[in-house]
């Protein structure tokens, strides 16, 4: 009886915050086109023609915005009405709330709610985190937001003598995460940093450089009888860029966890002027040192890579190139992707696909 009272004493005393549940939160998402989960409707929207007289497939306009037409679905109507149909649906909250549970496994406790405006193509839900995060995934990966890469490319210079101790304990290769480890410990210096933001697909370079003119060919052999040297005279002239290019083509996955990225990096410096050339025309004979890759790599979302190294000309020092990617939206929010989401199964289109 004494042990029952001092728990029920305990439970009225402990603090009110523990019980607190977790608070909602109000997000709003503006969508690139009309708000479509169902992957069907992609495949057999593209599949959608009209065949002539002949039987000969020809092409259409898009039947979902045209209100004529005398193709229809199993239920009799065309695909403009389905649109019209499912528009007046999703409008309805009790209706849209089902058709999110239904694609996106998005659950709806107490308090919350989800509207969705049609005219400015925007989404407004409040819930909580989590299941904004399931929603947020979702649309990216509908293509109802658009995919956006973060990519970052550093060059590091590290001591020989870690990389050497690390080298014989890892004859087949050093690990990714045992150079990163030293890195993000604070050894080693990283002398280039570039980072840029792109879409899905698209090339990005981003070039921090000065430009070096130089002459390739010149003439300055004729000698004045008074012994004076002759103007040089100059043939063509080459450019040169002297910095940091990074260069980067980034493509993602249906499952938006995996990042493949085409790179050129190019890190040049103007190291000296040729020794042997006359006094009278050091300034135009520069030595020129670089530093160039051309390779390609497979990136899970969020994570750092190693992507080459290379002893230097400075044999106390080994130089690492290390690159980042991470998927963001256009409000620079990070995503996440669940690696045990599987992608709903397809199935067959039909008008009564409404919420």
């Amino acid at each position: 009886m004494r042990l029952i009272l001092s728990i029920f004493i305990a439970a009225v005393l402990l603090p009110a915050s523990l019980f607190a549940k977790e608070p909602l939160e109000i997000r709003q998402y503006t969508l690139m086109e009309l708000l479509w989960l169902e992957p069907s409707l992609k495949t057999w929207k593209e599949s959608w023609r009209f065949k002539n007289e002949e039987g000969k497939t020809i092409s259409q306009s898009d039947p979902f915005e045209e209100p004529h037409g005398n193709q229809k679905d199993e239920n009799g109507k065309t695909p403009w009405e389905v649109k019209q149909d499912y528009i007046e649906a999703i409008q309805h909250p009790q209706k849209l709330k089902h058709y999110l549970m239904r694609h996106t496994q998005i659950r709806f406790p107490e308090g919350s709610w989800v509207s969705y405006d049609v005219e400015k193509n925007s989404l407004m839900m409040n819930n909580l985190p989590v299941h904004h995060q399931t929603l947020h995934t979702a649309l990216m990966a509908s293509g109802h937001i658009a995919v956006q890469v973060q990519i970052t490319f550093r060059v590091v210079v590290m001591p020989s003598a870690e990389i050497d101790t690390l080298d014989r304990a890892h004859p087949a290769g050093i690990p990714d995460a045992k150079l990163v480890e030293l890195w993000t410990a604070g050894k080693g210096k990283t002398i280039i940093s570039q980072s840029v933001k792109t879409i899905n697909g698209v090339n990005a370079i981003i070039e921090c450089v000065d430009d070096i003119s130089y002459p390739t060919e010149m003439d300055s052999s004729k000698q004045q009888a008074s012994g004076e040297t002759n103007p040089i005279v100059y043939g063509g002239v080459e450019t040169r860029p002297i910095g940091a290019i990074f260069n980067v083509t980034p493509t993602v996955n249906p499952r938006q966890d995996i990042i493949n990225l085409i790179i050129l990096p190019e890190v040049a410096d103007l190291k000296k002027i040729d020794a042997n050339v006359p006094k009278h025309v050091e300034p135009i004979s520069p030595t020129f040192t670089s530093l160039n890759l051309t390779t390609s790599s497979q990136i899970k979302n969020g994570s750092t890579h190693i992507i080459g190294r290379s002893t230097s000309r400075d044999p106390e020092q080994h130089v690492i190139i290390m690159v980042s990617a991470s998927l963001v939206d256009t409000a620079n929010v990070p995503t996440q992707q669940n690696q045990d989401t599987q992608p709903a199964p397809e199935k067959p289109f039909t008008s009564d696909a409404h919420p």
